[in-house]
């Protein structure tokens, strides 16, 4: 038998792994002990080089910057390092790879760079962040209510703290969650994201709204906006019955103030399955679900990711050449 068959088999996988194809430009008849024909094809095989795609580099605060790196050789874990916060590539397809970055509401305005390696090959991007004019709110909380003291003590905090903080550093090397993301209910908007609120007209108590809230009635199913995985389902002081979905790569829905959770931890959901119910629980004047979206530690905007044209899908809109 030819020796030739095991060396090409041998030399292909090699080219493989390196990210090169030949598939298109070699080919040989093995007839005896022949030497293959087309061999100089395997030397001038050319690596496709790696391209990086980014979708809007000019982005509102609130907004989330989304990144392409097309052509990534097998075995290369692309990394991306940057100001804006949790930063990771995600595997979405044939040497194809993907990551959301945060530009949080709270961000700075101004210019932020974004650093990505993969293997020998260094790409750097320049971010502008934007101002965005949010509104402000005065809210009116019984502040005697055994409820609200419950929710506001120190053991309410503590427990929160040590339970529901770690779950912002979580993140799968999955990407779940495809297509527009959905509301996770119809109904009035109470607080619009990132709205600075005082408490009972104090301004001391002044705040960010990291969320947005849907006042709909107790009982209302809340539906996940997205596929995902529920890395968090439990009943907190602060914040009552809590769902948080991991949809790939950092990016996270949260849910508060629930009447009831019907999903557990480690359940894979897809868009419309219901996770719980609305109610009042935790720190809460009345029925509404309050929902958030976040990556990392860091807050994006829940009613941007409605929309087609926002900053998270805009790097697969930009169609390439590979």
């Amino acid at each position: 038998m030819s020796k030739y068959p095991k060396i090409i088999y041998i030399l292909a996988t090699l080219l493989e792994i390196s990210g090169l194809s030949i598939a298109d430009t070699i080919s040989w008849h093995q007839i005896g002990n022949e030497t293959p024909q087309s061999f100089a094809a395997v030397a001038s095989a050319k690596r496709r080089p790696l391209k990086l795609v980014t979708g809007r580099l000019e982005l509102q605060q609130g907004d989330i910057l989304s990144l392409r790196l097309l052509n990534v050789p097998k075995g290369i874990q692309p990394e991306a390092k940057t100001d804006l916060g949790m930063s990771v590539f995600v595997p979405v397809g044939d040497q194809e790879w993907f990551a959301a970055i945060p530009v949080s509401n709270t961000r700075e305005p101004g210019r932020y760079t974004v650093h990505i390696q993969a293997g020998k090959t260094a790409f750097a991007t320049e971010v502008t962040v934007l101002a965005f004019n949010f509104d402000r709110q005065n809210l009116i909380i019984n502040t005697k209510s055994q409820a609200i003291r419950e929710a506001t003590s120190d053991a309410s905090y503590q427990e929160f703290n040590a339970k529901f903080l770690p779950v912002y550093n979580l993140f799968d090397r999955t990407r779940y969650w495809s297509g527009t993301f959905t509301h996770p209910v119809k109904g009035r908007i109470s607080t619009n994201f990132g709205e600075i609120r005082i408490t009972n007209g104090d301004p001391a108590s002044k705040r960010t709204h990291r969320g947005m809230d849907f006042a709909v009635d107790t009982g209302t199913p809340v539906l996940a906006p997205n596929a995902g995985r529920v890395v968090f389902a439990q009943r907190l002081l602060l914040t009552g019955y809590t769902v948080v979905i991991e949809h790939g790569g950092g990016l996270k829905s949260i849910y508060y103030h629930m009447n009831s959770i019907t999903v557990s931890v480690d359940q894979i959901v897809q868009q419309g399955t219901q996770i719980g119910t609305v109610g009042s629980t935790g720190y809460s004047t009345g029925p509404h679900l309050h929902y958030e979206m976040r990556i990392g530690n860091q807050a994006v905007s829940p009613s941007l990711l409605f929309a087609p044209e926002a900053g998270l899908y805009s790097a697969e809109a930009n169609d390439t050449t590979l």
